[in-house]
Parts: structure tokens; C-alpha cells; sequence
């Protein structure tokens, strides 16, 4: 309430009021005279406190690992964009895999035929046809160039494609390095998780 409405309310109730009377002794004549059961408005609560519920502590813990767990894979995706964008070309990108050594491993995975490391394969035979019955017949078969270990020369083996396509495995491996050689034939040198040995495969016989 104003201090005018407290002077109208006074004048109704006929309350004599001083000329030099102050807006606080207006007031005190309010509550004496005309609204003797009057209170002052409360202030305003404190801030109300924040709910708080029980988590248990494997919760909290699982809930810390995701958010590591993202946080890494931000950082590893940073280190990436860093990579490509400082990449122009084979010469740069392997510089800059030196200067960054240890803070990002590229992956590839090597192809394995029956347990052995497929070195290359080349396509011998594709024929196809329709039989007596109409039904389209397809003859493919695949030569295969299998790794035999260090310093060994490679197996080489005829095998129908469909076996081929339905035995092979993939082994994912450390990237060490890639070369181009003076035929611009590109490979990688990969390193195996199991024996820790090092591969250099045609680029094209990779995943």
C-alpha cells in the first residue's frame, strides 16, 4: 500500500495526522488506527534448497566411465581431424605420423584364407552360363597368394571363389607405415597383435 491510500484510508477512519508527519509515522498510524491486526509482509524465503536423492555408488561409477569413455573418443576424433586437415599428401601425412608417434595408431586388418596371411589374389577363371534347365550357372575360381612365414616364398593356391568368400577372416593390425614404390604401387607394413610381427602387404589386399 502507497502512502496516499494509507492518508485515504486514514482520513476515512477520521484519524488526525500530524502536518509534519513522516511517511514512517504514517505508517505506524495505519496499523495503530485503521488495521491494528495488520503484518508486515513476510521477506522472502531464502533459496529454496536444491532436492537431493540417494544414488547408489556403482551407478556414479558407471555414469564417471561413460563420461571418460566419451571424452576419449572426443579427444581421438580431434586427433584425427588434426591428421587429415595437416595431410595434403603421402610425404606430409607420414611426417606428420612421426611428429604425433604414440598419440594416434591407425588400423587396418590383413586377410586370412584357412589361417594364413593372404599376400594378393588374382581371378583365373569366370564363366558364366545357363544350363540345360535354365538355371544361371557361374564358374569362378581365385588364385590365391598365401604367406608362409619369414623369408619364405609364397604358396600359391586354386581355390573355387565361393570358398573363398566364405572362409575369409580379417585380423585387425597396427598401421606402421605405407610407401609408394617407383610405380606408384602403394603398401602397408602392418603389425600383428598376436607375435608382433610385421607384414608388408599391397594396399589393395587390405581392409
Amino acid at each position: 500500500m502507497d502512502i496516499k491510500e494509507i492518508k485515504e484510508a486514514l482520513a476515512k477512519k477520521k484519524v488526525e495526522v500530524p502536518k509534519e508527519a513522516s511517511d514512517a509515522d504514517l505508517h505506524a498510524l495505519y496499523k495503530e488506527k485503521v488495521d491494528p491486526k495488520h503484518e508486515a509482509p513476510k521477506t522472502a524465503s531464502k533459496t529454496k534448497e536444491e532436492e537431493t536423492v540417494p544414488v547408489k555408488v556403482s551407478v556414479l561409477e558407471k555414469i564417471n566411465a561413460t563420461l571418460e569413455s566419451q571424452g576419449k573418443e572426443l579427444e581421438d576424433t580431434k586427433e584425427q581431424l588434426k591428421r587429415l586437415e595437416s595431410a595434403a599428401d603421402l610425404g606430409r601425412l607420414d611426417k606428420w605420423d612421426a611428429e604425433h608417434k604414440g598419440k594416434l595408431i591407425r588400423k587396418a586388418s590383413l586377410n586370412l584364407f584357412r589361417g594364413q596371411i593372404v599376400m594378393g589374389w588374382k581371378l583365373v577363371k569366370d564363366e558364366v552360363g545357363v544350363n540345360e534347365k535354365g538355371i544361371l550357372v557361374e564358374k569362378q575360381d581365385i588364385k590365391l597368394f598365401l604367406d608362409q612365414g619369414e623369408g619364405e616364398e609364397l604358396k600359391e593356391e586354386v581355390v573355387p571363389y565361393i570358398y573363398f568368400s566364405r572362409e575369409l577372416e580379417r585380423e585387425e593390425c597396427d598401421i606402421i607405415k605405407t610407401s609408394d614404390d617407383s610405380q606408384g604401387n602403394r603398401t602397408m607394413v602392418l603389425k600383428r597383435a598376436g607375435d608382433g610381427r610385421e607384414v608388408e602387404v599391397g594396399i589393395s589386399f587390405v581392409n
